[in-house]
Parts: structure tokens; sequence; C-alpha cells
């Protein structure tokens, strides 16, 4: 390949990432929400800043209890674990609340909201379709690939260490670690280990969460591609 010609693809290439670029950055526009949606989720917004804050905290004093096994940093540590849960808690009875008038649109309507998110989500992806499709397919094809390689190996490593969250199920992982920590606490010779070690497994499955919904959009964006070059065999 000359110069010019790796130039000439280098620049195609250009031009397709930063399409992609703009597909993840961008997200499908919300409908509009009622008074009773709009004070939850500005309720759950509050509770999810402060929740994250926790976790962060937590996250700090569970790596210092982990290289200094004190009672006092493990304490903290704990009563932290427990505030980061209560506000968890919390998250999950406003989404419970949130979801009464679909579940009730869901029995009388089955199909609406699944229609609207569908309607609203292929509306927002016309112009992504538009501009991928001024984009050369072997280009989009070559960059495929690469996307596909990274996102199976960003997949891989989150669920190397905690599992795959996806598959085992968020309450199933954190029911198994409660259950792991109380057989561990017949041993109190090791009882700090332990305890450090639970705490960073919880980490791991809430970071595998956050994940999680980077891969989802990255399913869609290898869907556009795909479509994009299947579209012009």
């Amino acid at each position: 390949m000359t110069p010019s010609m790796t130039n000439e693809f280098q620049q195609k290439t250009n031009e397709a990432f930063s399409i992609i670029e703009k597909i993840m950055e961008k997200n499908p526009p919300q409908p509009p929400m009622n008074k009773h949606e709009e004070f939850l989720e500005g309720l759950r917004k509050k509770i999810l800043s402060h929740a994250i804050s926790g976790f962060i905290v937590m996250l700090i004093f569970a790596g210092a209890a982990y290289l200094f096994p004190i009672s006092e940093l493990l304490n903290t540590t704990f009563t932290l674990s427990l505030l980061v849960q209560l506000t968890g808690l919390v998250l999950q009875l406003i989404v419970i609340g949130s979801i009464i008038p679909f579940a009730w649109e869901m029995i009388k309507k089955p199909h609406a909201q699944f229609l609207r998110l569908v309607k609203r989500t292929y509306n927002f992806d016309i112009e992504h379709v538009e501009l991928l499709s001024k984009c050369d397919p072997a280009t989009l094809s070559h960059l495929l690939i690469h996307y596909k390689n990274q996102r199976t190996a960003l997949e891989k490593r989150s669920s190397l260490i905690s599992g795959s969250v996806e598959k085992i199920g968020f309450m199933p992982a954190i029911s198994s670690l409660v259950v792991l920590y109380l057989s561990l606490t017949k041993f109190p010779i090791i009882q700090n280990w332990i305890n450090s070690l639970v705490f960073l497994l919880l980490a791991f499955y809430c970071l595998n969460i956050s994940i999680f919904a980077m891969l989802q959009k990255q399913d869609r964006v290898i869907s556009l591609l795909e479509y994009s070059i299947s579209s012009r065999s």
C-alpha cells in the first residue's frame, strides 16, 4: 500500500471513528415526564450522587483496611458499606415507585411502552445511519473488527475477577457473597483479610454493573455498523 493510499485509508477511518464517537457520546432523548416522574427523577439523582460519593469513600477505606487491617478502619469500612447499601435500597424503592405507572400501562396496553422505545431509538439513529452510509464499507468492516475485539476484551476483563454480573445476576452474586462471608467468619485468624476481601468483591460487582451499561451501548454501535455494511453488500 502506497503512502497516498495509506493516508486516504487513515482519513476514511478517522471520519468513521468520529461518527462512532458521536453515537457513543449522545443518548436518545428522554420522553416528557409528568410531575410525579419529575419529582422521583430529581430525588433519584440526589440520592445517587450521595451513593456514589459514599461508595468512593468506602473504596478508599477498604483499600486502607486491606493494607492496614486494624479494627477502626474495618469498622468504618463496614459502616460505610451499610450506608451505601441503604442508599441503594432507597434507590430501589424509588425505581419501584417510578415503574408503577409503567406497570399499569403494561396491563392496559402491553406493547405500547416497548413500541415507543423502538420508535424513539429508531428516530434517534436515523441521522447516524445516514452518516455511516456515506463511509467506505471496507473501512467500516475494518473498524468493526477492532471495535468487536475491544468490546470482547472489556467484557472479559470486567468478569475476570468477580465473574459476569449479566450471567450470574446482581442479587445472586450479593447473596453468594454474604454466604461466603458468613461461612468464613468461623476462622477468626483471617477475619481481617476476609472483611477486606468481601468489600473489594462488592466494589468489583458494582463496577461490573457500570461496565454492563457501557457494553449495551457498544452492542448498539456494533448493530449500526453491521447494518451499514450489510445494507450495501
